[in-house]
């Protein structure tokens, strides 16, 4: 942020600058000229939204700045990929619209549930940069189990702009995937029991 010249005391001092009563550091130190005026710059530390105070000081005079950090937040992501009820492979992938903001920055959280109100959640991803996320069978806490139609995954994704601002969370979608465990049994059953339909699965191949 850039503080405009303003006039302080009648000689030359050395400025103290806080923000939100937090001391800022100069570099090069600023101070007054001879005529007591000055303009400096600094780096606004990461804020929440909303209004911040900034007092300028050189001991004698005091000049206090308000400063407001954009408060809107970023419209909700578009989820797209799988459509709801879509049966997946071992390893889903996720996919959302891009959400623009005039404070850039975006990303996103994504989070997976066993239920629809999010009330135990399994998986938060927080801070994603892409719109597409892949759930990763190597962390264990990935690696989640086969689910059906009557106990699906539901998964949804919100967006967050550089000035901390979050969007509403997107409606939630319901998702069935399948584990290569899972795939194997349906083969075994169909294929050695009912011996009906079932001949495309093999016991050694993901699905």
């Amino acid at each position: 942020m850039s503080v405009p010249a303003v006039q302080a005391s009648a000689r030359a001092k050395t400025l103290n600058i806080t923000y939100d009563s937090t001391p800022v550091t100069l570099t090069p130190t600023g101070t007054t000229d001879a005529n007591g005026t000055f303009n400096v710059s600094f780096k606004i530390p990461v804020s929440k939204s909303g209004n911040h105070t900034i007092v300028v000081s050189d001991g004698t005079t005091s000049n206090t700045y308000t400063f407001k950090l954009d408060a809107t937040p970023p419209a909700a992501p578009a989820l797209t990929l799988p459509v709801a009820a879509t049966k997946l492979g071992k390893v889903p992938t996720l996919s959302w619209s891009p959400v623009t903001d005039s404070n850039g920055g975006i990303t996103y959280n994504m989070q997976i549930s066993k239920d629809q109100s999010f009330n135990t959640i399994l998986i938060t991803k927080s801070g994603l940069t892409a719109t597409t996320y892949t759930l990763d069978t190597n962390v264990p806490a990935e690696k989640l189990k086969s689910a059906s139609k009557s106990a699906p995954y539901y998964w949804r994704v919100q967006a967050t702009d550089a000035a901390g601002n979050v969007s509403a969370w997107t409606t939630p979608r319901r998702s069935l995937w399948f584990s290569a465990q899972r795939l194997y049994r349906l083969y075994y059953f169909c294929g050695y029991r009912n011996n009906v339909g079932c001949a495309r699965f093999r016991p050694w191949q993901n699905h």
